[in-house]
């Protein structure tokens, strides 16, 4: 699938694509009270009758539920859920290509099997608009404006918010795997050349923000990292298989539901698409993997990834490149969300959810960077092995 043709600006202007957040950028957008509610009335037909921030790290997402009388034709029937309507920070919304793309490849998932947030048009059947968003002026004297899209909001809970199983993490692991698979038809050329500071093949960057860290001994084992991924990953690229990625499959963006008539939690689907990416397939296993093992007290931290592995290589299995670069790119986006979550609250303090990995990340990440690189890799191959396939 490709539904673009170049990248431009919210002008409509060519321009090179540069989408990394630099140190001291704050890009989150500016929304004023009362202001989502008028938005999704004037370009939705939609009456709000209650709303509801979401966590978020740098857009905004807010949960709406709606009346049932609503004026908008390309609204077959109303989603008794509600509704989420996406605020894009600052630096994405300068390329509205970059929000058609995720919402392609949200369909691409879609027509897959892979349950996430349907588009709903507005009122003249845009899936997507750039919208004033704040009452005041910034420092150049304009009113900023965001992209802004509404999005079904999937039911469920996150899977941070359930105890792990190991038939659970064998489950995220499979979803991993689909998600690979199905994206071999997905692509679209604002993926092209996109590069963002989330990305994993960006943590040599990561010496730039250290800055923000409080502890010495925190700066020299982030600088140890760096040093590892440039000399063991970077050098490896050509040898690592491509394609499309999520580029942020974590704990908060992995979907479950209770089975069917019983009380178990099953993987039923994921979200957030903005760190979307045309990769290497290992970093988004490395990226899901690095946040699960933070919050699984199932098993030991350490075995966490044998169980997602084991689910994943029921479906695909990694080459022996990425069996040699897994370690270290795990352990980098580790060394990525500490990093950067603590740039984040330097600028902005009152933002808590960039934290949310500090608290036992730092000692699962002092843990796992302390193990003999060879012994950790034939425990998750011993897990694989007793683990029995899953369909």
């Amino acid at each position: 699938m490709d539904g673009g043709n170049g990248t431009s600006d919210a002008n409509g202007n060519k321009c090179s694509q540069s989408t990394v957040q630099q140190p001291g950028e704050v890009i989150r957008p500016v929304v004023s009270e009362g202001v989502v509610e008028d938005i999704i009335h004037k370009m939705y037909g939609l009456t709000v009758t209650d709303v509801k921030e979401l966590p978020s790290y740098d857009d905004r997402n807010y949960y709406v539920k709606v009346e049932k009388q609503h004026s908008n034709p390309f609204i077959q029937e109303l989603q008794p859920g509600g509704y989420l309507l996406k605020v894009i920070n600052s630096k994405d919304s300068v390329y509205p290509q970059g929000l058609e793309a995720q919402h392609a490849f949200m369909k691409c998932l879609l027509k897959n099997g892979i349950q996430t947030q349907m588009i709903i048009p507005n009122i003249y059947g845009e899936e997507q608009s750039l919208e004033i968003m704040c009452s005041q002026t910034n420092i150049q004297g304009e009113f900023p404006k965001y992209l802004i899209d509404l999005r079904t909001f999937v039911p469920g809970q996150v899977i941070q918010k359930v105890p792990y199983t190991h038939q659970l993490l064998i489950q995220d692991g499979v979803l991993m795997a689909r998600m690979a698979c199905a994206l071999k038809e997905f692509d679209h050329s604002f993926y092209k050349d996109r590069d963002i500071l989330w990305s994993v093949t960006n943590v040599p960057l990561l010496t730039k923000y250290t800055f923000s860290l409080q502890h010495e001994a925190e700066r020299n084992m982030i600088e140890d990292i760096v040093s590892a991924f440039n000399t063991e990953v970077v050098s490896k690229y050509q040898q690592l298989p491509k394609g499309y990625i999520h580029g942020d499959p974590n704990e908060q963006n992995i979907l479950v539901s209770k089975v069917p008539g019983g009380e178990d939690n099953e993987i039923s689907g994921i979200l957030d698409f903005s760190d979307v990416a045309n990769s290497y397939l290992v970093l988004d296993l490395a990226i899901n993997i690095a946040y699960l093992m933070i919050d699984s007290d199932v098993t030991d931290q350490l075995d966490t990834p044998g169980y997602i592995l084991a689910g994943y290589e029921s479906i695909r299995q990694l080459t022996p490149v990425e069996w040699d670069v897994i370690f270290v790119c795990i352990a980098g986006r580790l060394a990525q969300s500490l990093t950067l979550g603590a740039h984040a609250n330097f600028l902005e303090p009152e933002n808590i959810y960039v934290l949310t990995t500090s608290k036992k990340g730092w000692p699962l990440l002092r843990k796992f960077w302390s193990q003999p690189r060879d012994s950790i890799l034939s425990r998750w191959k011993k897990i694989i092995a007793s683990c029995k396939p899953i369909d």
